[in-house]
């Protein structure tokens, strides 16, 4: 039961912008965490209503409350499909040259520079700064001010066309080398529609890249 409490507090936390939404996502960094809430708020429901009296009248609800906050919140996630970022958080970055630490802080030494849109996996959060994994493995710090929710793809492999179209019958309207990231626009099928920082766009193979879309 006070896990149960402990939920529904820091769910109107995070309404109410008194707690961060970031830092509770990573408390709660599975959606199987809310559904054994879930469970547990049943389990709850089914035993007061077989022994309900006047003292437990007000917890009853207020579980009933919590309840439906969380199958709201489930349903969400699950419809905006954000299951990368909320298991394993997909982040990238937003400016060019973003200087790429050795640990959480201005004082540790620069490792190398991201260019914008470069997909990010996030491995832990520690202030105001992030831990990833890029696609060939590196880690290091990144400040969160440097980050966001934007879908984004980097070339893993060597040479690759980018088209005109989702499909190899379309003309290649020019090419992109290992490292070089885009913002991914959508997807269809195994293509994916990438714009570079340059304003370039064009379509790319899926499996020419790493990162996550739409």
């Amino acid at each position: 039961m006070s896990d149960l409490k402990t939920f529904s507090n820091e769910l109107l936390a995070v309404k109410s912008y008194k707690l961060d939404i970031e830092d509770w996502l990573v408390k709660y960094k599975t959606w199987i965490k809310i559904k054994k809430m879930i469970l547990q708020g049943v389990s709850k429901i089914a035993h007061f209503e077989q022994t309900l009296g006047k003292k437990n009248i007000l917890e009853y609800y207020n579980i009933m409350k919590v309840l439906k906050i969380c199958i709201v919140l489930l349903s969400i996630l699950t419809c905006i499909g954000l299951s990368d970022a909320v298991e394993a958080k997909m982040l990238s970055t937003t400016v060019s040259n973003v200087n790429i630490r050795s640990g959480p802080g201005t004082k540790y030494d620069i490792l190398w520079q991201a260019g914008k849109h470069c997909p990010l996996k996030i491995l832990k959060k520690q202030g105001e700064w992030y831990r990833f994994k890029d696609f060939e493995e590196d880690t290091g710090w990144i400040h969160k001010s440097l980050v966001a929710f934007v879908p984004s793809m980097v070339v893993k492999t060597d040479d690759i066309n980018v088209r005109s179209g989702p499909g190899k019958k379309h003309p290649v309207i020019f090419k992109a080398t290992k490292g070089v990231s885009f913002k991914a626009l959508r997807k269809k099928g195994d293509w994916v529609q990438v714009e570079h920082e340059d304003g370039d766009t064009g379509w790319a193979y899926r499996r020419l890249l790493w990162g996550y879309t739409k």
